[in-house]
């Protein structure tokens, strides 16, 4: 799977997510009529579904066995249904080669409920100290027994981090190459200044957000 598609599939899935429960809280009555409805994609399984050419504009399911799964006609006359005309951050010209590649006879592309090559992206306000603090969640389906769940893959907030300065490029300081032959006795030396702990650590090193807020909830 090319870059561009993983691209061009990720955007397509945020512009059905961006616009998804505002088109679900619309009334009928609010509508021409009820085609129009029937025609919004509200869930996203269903949005699978009609990416893949697995089901028609009113929910109707097709299964392998029927002349119109999948069907290749049936996917390019829809595709373009699911981008949201209002947005603007895709052009007409792209969007037609991302149809295109879609339904490559060839090498079709389809899109996978349980693949790996897509994640739900949670905002949340928890409350700490006394204070809300915004944390973004990544979600990840992960297949256990003879079924699928959702995990927790990844977290990201920007306090988790402001105990672990930028790396500024000035010389660090460091425990000598043969403090083993000591028996690393300038180790407590080192770990009593706590600002100054992160610069022997290894120069690659990432802090953990995941292990860090999850040790937060533990501790309430």
């Amino acid at each position: 799977m090319s870059k561009v598609w993983k691209f061009i599939a990720f955007n397509l899935l945020l512009v059905f997510f961006s616009t998804s429960l505002a088109v679900h809280a619309q009334l009928v009555d609010e509508m021409d009529d009820e085609s129009g409805l029937y025609a919004e994609t509200k869930q996203v399984n269903q949005f699978f579904r009609r990416f893949n050419g697995e089901e028609d504009k009113k929910g109707n399911r097709y299964y392998p066995k029927d002349k119109k799964y999948r069907s290749r006609q049936l996917r390019k006359n829809y595709l373009i249904n699911l981008f949201d005309e209002r947005n603007e951050g895709i052009s007409r010209a792209l969007k037609k080669d991302f149809i295109t590649m879609a339904i490559d006879e060839v090498n079709p592309r389809y899109l996978d409920f349980h693949g790996v090559d897509w994640f739900a992206e949670v905002h949340a306000v928890f409350v700490r100290q006394n204070e809300e603090i915004q944390v973004t969640l990544f979600m990840e389906l992960e297949e256990e027994n003879e079924g699928y769940k959702w995990v927790v893959s990844q977290v990201n907030a920007d306090y988790l981090l402001k105990d672990f300065p930028a790396d500024t490029g000035k010389p660090k300081k460091f425990l000598h190459p043969l403090s083993h032959e000591l028996g690393f006795m300038n180790l407590r030396k080192a770990l009593e200044n706590k600002d100054e702990v992160d610069q022997y650590l290894i120069k690659d090193f990432q802090p953990d957000q995941l292990t860090l807020f999850l040790l937060e909830i533990k501790k309430g």
